[in-house]
């Protein structure tokens, strides 16, 4: 007879219990606290007529001491261990119920069970149809927890994973799918069965947002090919300031879109020379263009990266030589193109930084493009 066992205890270990695809164990509240019954189970012989199981304690001096001896005729028993250390033995019996071979003797560990206890969740209010990201703190938490999100209306659950930190304080449930619209609890069950939970936790219906901002800021001008006239040939223009008003309607998970009205103005200060003598020349460039703009979140929605594309039109107003007594105007069509960095530090304020790049088209074909970098704040809603 071979004289082999398999022995396979479920412990009360979060690591071991992960691996399993269904439990090997019950907890009995007959008697009013929960008890943990395990399954010690092994590889059955082919003529064994019997089972005889020992379990000795570890005791503190490194000795054991016998706690069971029972016999089965199946191929498990079932038992409850407290958490501690043990040693198990498996002896089979032939038919004419000798002991057959000697078995070893198998060290295990059995761990404490632990309650999880939820303390708070964050955020408790979801954005609709946008994966759930939450970030738990509470105690007891283990790994190979389950975590599901139940709704309070219709009892459906969605299961995500949960990552814990070192210490068992905290922890992050990432869910896969968004979660409809409704009132969930946070339910967290540990690998040894015991659960806590914590709730409300909202979605609100998805909906239709303006979700519209204006800003400010400054907005100098760099000529970087063509230009306006054979006056105006300076490569810098400092002085500037620009308005922008946008409003996000669509939403799909971390990027918003919509549409962007900029206006901006520099002012227009060059030099010439003719016949010998430096003359001034002066003017304004203003500008109105309209965007599409589409922007994507990041670090829990406190940092965009936005783009936009579009046109408008450009004007040259009151250039005018020095000691001219008018000025001139002219009107270009324009496309241009944008990039900005946006950081919102409240809920309702932000600063952006980036360039826009201009093409004007000119009826001299000279077609003039412009970079304009610019700094800025602004208000959003």
């Amino acid at each position: 007879m071979v004289n082999r066992f398999f022995l396979v205890l479920v412990l009360l270990l979060p690591a071991a219990l992960s691996a399993q695809e269904k439990k090997s164990y019950v907890i009995d509240t007959s008697s009013g606290t929960a008890r943990f019954i395990q399954r010690i189970s092994w590889y059955p012989e082919e003529y064994a007529s019997r089972y005889e199981v020992r379990v000795e304690e570890r005791l503190p001096d490194g000795g054991f001491r016998e706690i069971l001896r029972e016999s089965a005729e199946a191929d498990y028993l079932d038992v409850s261990l407290p958490h501690g250390s043990y040693r198990v033995r498996i002896q089979a019996y032939d038919l004419f119920d000798r002991p057959a071979g000697d078995p070893p003797w198998i060290n295990l560990e059995v761990l404490p069970a632990l309650q999880p206890e939820l303390y708070a969740v964050n955020p408790d209010v979801l954005r609709p149809g946008e994966p759930a990201s939450l970030a738990l703190s509470g105690r007891g938490f283990a790994e190979g927890s389950r975590v599901t999100l139940r709704n309070r209306a219709n009892g459906r659950e969605e299961t995500g994973v949960f990552i814990p930190e070192p210490g068992g304080e905290k922890g992050r449930a990432v869910f896969a799918s968004p979660p409809a619209a409704g009132v969930y609890d946070v339910i967290l069950e540990n690998p040894g069965g015991l659960s806590g939970y914590l709730g409300p936790l909202t979605v609100p219906p998805r909906r239709l947002s303006l979700n519209y901002y204006f800003s400010a800021g400054y907005k100098p001008m760099l000529p970087l090919s063509g230009q306006i006239n054979d006056i105006l040939e300076s490569a810098f223009y400092p002085a500037g300031v620009y308005l922008r008003f946008g409003i996000m309607p669509f939403e799909v998970n971390n990027f918003s879109f919509g549409f962007e009205t900029k206006a901006g103005w520099n002012y227009l200060r060059s030099s010439y020379t003719s016949r010998g003598a430096v003359y001034r020349a002066a003017g304004h460039f203003a500008d109105l263009r309209l965007n599409a703009a589409a922007q994507m979140w990041l670090a829990d929605r406190r940092l965009a990266l936005m783009l936009s594309g579009g046109g408008g039109l450009a004007s040259i107003l009151g250039f005018k030589k020095q000691n001219s007594v008018s000025g001139v105007n002219v009107l270009y069509p324009s496309l241009d193109a944008g990039f900005s960095v946006i950081w919102q530090f409240q809920k309702t304020f932000f600063t952006a930084a980036g360039a826009d790049f201009q093409y004007l088209f000119s009826a001299d074909k000279t077609n003039p493009a412009f970079l304009h970098p610019f700094v800025g704040a602004g208000v959003k809603f």
